[in-house]
């Protein structure tokens, strides 16, 4: 009972009925509910949007900065009651929120006096920290219950226990500070360009080395995660696939033998390994861990547009081509209900539909007869020009290609001409030989359409060496990433031969009457 006076004395001191939270005396005609509103629904982008909307006017007057400055303590306020109790929060969230709140509260006791209270709180939610290894939490704790055992009662057998448990903790952190300074040191690399340069190969295999060994030294989940994830990026930079799912199952065994499994950490493992899997076309395998993958994320979510995205990849290489139109309907009607998702990956879904629109056109999709075929503006793809950024090389050439085959169907040959060039024009302006060994293959043997005079076995001769020397490069071999080549370039070329195949039989249609 002491313990709680000394909460309740701190509370009743400080007002309670003062505490301003979102939702506790908000009259809904108020500017401040107004303007909490007009955000929480999406009307508010902007200071000058929500200012003109309430007040009239795009000046940020004073008015304005107020009542966004008392919105903004009252949501913080807000935060410290936010309802754990809802599905959505696993174990692990709820006592990281918890635990988080609890220290909060600890210190703010101390500084009101209320010492006693502090340290009971203190020492509850230490056996909760520990046991969901929330080491942040638990080292803060263990530095004021040393204090207080050490300082204040000098009872030496509690300040050894605390003082013994902050320093193995503290070893822990210590690993995890040295796994995460190398993880970023790697990933800050790789935010503005993906293009992998030899000095990140040296850096990776260097931390690898270091962290390796101290795997058999840690069990805390911090440190594995960031250790994993080095090693893991160790094989993705050199583009060892089988190295890269040797790693990823090294740290899925760890993680998915944990009591309390963190299902991100999980799925962030399976992800990595997935993509490794359709690049070395084990596809069964990656079929396996897609859809585990999509069961570890929310429908609708960030990462379930993601994972959707490599799923298509995958049925679209495997040769599962109406499958991955099967499932294309799902992930649309998705999107069409979550518009705010509808930016995602915008690139991406434009060229996955433009690929669809053009399958059902040569017959490689049926559309069902209860259906209707999806909604594309073929003449407006045809007519953009992709963004030559450095890091979209091969999904640009994707782009031009798939124009022209369009083209192809609709017979303007005029057009068909001038593609042809500006793909010349790309491949000598963009594309290094060592770098693009795929791609530049590719376009060689595409701009052999024009000098074969769009006749199938004239071109299979005049291509049949690059088209071998492409071969000697697969896909799973090529420094770049699975989805710049949304369908492989040798199955592309096939859909070439086959369009012109289509092209001939409508010359000699013509010709015959």
């Amino acid at each position: 009972m002491e313990y709680l006076k000394d909460i309740i004395s701190v509370i009743d001191k400080n007002k309670v009925k003062n505490i301003e939270i979102i939702g506790n005396g908000l009259p809904k005609d108020q500017k401040l509910y107004r303007l909490y509103e007009g955000i929480l629904k999406g009307e508010f982008n902007s200071d000058s949007q929500a200012c003109r909307k309430l007040y009239g006017t795009n000046d940020l007057d004073k008015g304005y900065r107020n009542i966004k400055s008392r919105l903004e303590k009252r949501a913080v306020n807000t935060l410290f009651f936010i309802d754990l109790n809802a599905a959505s929060y696993n174990d692990l969230q709820k006592a990281n929120y918890n635990c988080y709140k609890n220290l909060a509260a600890t210190k703010f006791l101390t500084g009101r006096g209320a010492r006693k209270a502090s340290i009971k709180l203190a020492e509850k939610t230490l056996r909760i920290s520990l046991k969901f290894e929330l080491y942040d939490i638990a080292i803060n704790l263990l530095k004021d219950l040393r204090t207080y055992y050490g300082t204040l009662l000098g009872d030496q057998k509690r300040l050894k226990k605390y003082n013994h448990m902050f320093n193995r903790l503290k070893e822990d952190r210590d690993y995890e500070e040295q796994a995460r300074e190398m993880y970023d040191n790697l990933a800050s690399h790789f935010v503005h360009s993906k293009t992998i340069k030899p000095f990140h190969v040296r850096m990776a295999k260097l931390y690898a080395q270091e962290l390796e060994p101290l795997l058999a030294k840690s069990s805390y989940g911090q440190f594995r995660l960031f250790a994993h994830t080095v090693l893991v990026l160790r094989y993705q930079i050199e583009n060892d696939h089988k190295g890269t799912i040797k790693a990823c199952n090294q740290a899925l065994h760890f993680f998915q033998n944990q009591p309390y499994q963190s299902k991100i950490q999980v799925f962030n493992f399976i992800f990595k390994r997935l993509n490794s899997y359709i690049q070395i076309k084990e596809y069964e395998a990656a079929d396996v861990d897609a859809k585990h993958c999509l069961t570890l994320v929310n429908e609708g979510s960030v990462n379930w547009f993601i994972v959707s995205q490599f799923y298509i990849l995958l049925l679209f290489h495997s040769g599962k081509i109406q499958e991955g139109f099967s499932f294309y309907r799902k992930v649309r009607f998705i999107r069409n209900k979550k518009k705010s998702k509808l930016e995602i990956g915008k690139e991406f879904w434009n060229l996955i539909e433009a690929f669809i629109d053009y399958f059902i056109q040569i017959g490689k999709i049926e559309i069902p007869l209860n259906k209707r075929k999806p909604r594309f503006d073929s003449k407006s793809f045809v007519k953009s020009l992709p963004a030559f950024s450095k890091d979209k090389r091969g999904m640009n050439i994707t782009i031009l290609v798939l124009q022209i085959l369009f083209l192809f169907g609709e017979k303007k040959e005029e057009e068909v001409n001038n593609r042809m060039e500006a793909l010349r024009n790309y491949s000598s302006r963009y594309l290094r030989k060592n770098d693009d060994f795929r791609s530049n293959c590719f376009i060689k043997m595409f701009l052999k359409i024009q000098e074969s005079n769009y006749n199938r076995i004239a071109l299979e001769r005049n291509t049949r060496d690059l088209f071998k020397k492409l071969k000697t490069k697969p896909l799973e071999v090529a420094s770049k990433p699975i989805e710049m080549e949304i369908i492989p370039f040798e199955m592309l070329w096939e859909m070439v031969l086959e369009s012109l195949d289509r092209k001939s039989t409508r010359r000699r249609r013509k010709g015959t009457r």
